[in-house]
């Protein structure tokens, strides 16, 4: 079983389906809990330069992180049919926009949390992809960012932020107001 040996729990669905971002072939690829190849998603015409993908624990979705040419933002998909639902985010530096989204966690609440490393901050959106609100910043203090890349949230909501240059991870609650880190800093 996937889900509860090999992989992230971003990575599969809630049948067992494990999604992985194949940024060669700017595709996503699907496979069963025996590893059989299902089906891909997307591809050139869909992506330019695919980087992440996520499955939403909760529904038929799947987030898809392209930073290529046609812009900086996060592509949503039907994990079933592999149907293109809708698109949020582009390149930019206000809210709403990216510079290098990294990585997405669904958190409480079904609000998708995206890295978005170039603007040194992590972004909170809707289900529908409608800006809430976002925290961080460039810096070397306690809730600020140098070079933030993975995020995770957990079943109470605290998100879980990789930061490349720090070597550590820290701890926000489900609004971003910071709590804790653990690694140097």
């Amino acid at each position: 079983d996937w889900s509860s040996d090999v992989c992230s729990s971003d990575l599969v669905d809630h049948a067992g389906n494990l999604f992985v971002a194949d940024t060669n072939a700017n595709a996503i690829l699907v496979f069963d809990q025996e590893g059989k190849y299902l089906r891909m998603i997307g591809g050139p015409t869909w992506f330019s330069h695919l980087t992440n993908v996520t499955a939403d624990p909760h529904e038929n979705r799947l987030y898809a992180i392209d930073v290529g040419d046609a812009g900086h933002r996060v592509r949503v998909f039907d994990s079933l049919d592999g149907r293109h639902l809708f698109d949020f985010g582009s390149r930019g530096h206000g809210p709403g926009e990216f510079n290098i989204p990294y990585d997405l966690a669904v958190g409480k609440d079904g609000r998708l949390n995206v890295v978005d490393s170039g603007n040194f901050r992590v972004q909170i959106f809707d289900h529908a992809g409608k800006f809430l609100k976002s925290f961080g910043s460039a810096g070397k203090k306690p809730g600020q960012f140098a070079r933030p890349k993975e995020i995770a949230a957990d079943a109470e909501g605290k998100l879980y932020v990789v930061d490349g240059t720090f070597g550590n991870f820290q701890v926000f609650d489900p609004g971003g107001k910071f709590m804790f880190f653990v690694g140097t800093h």
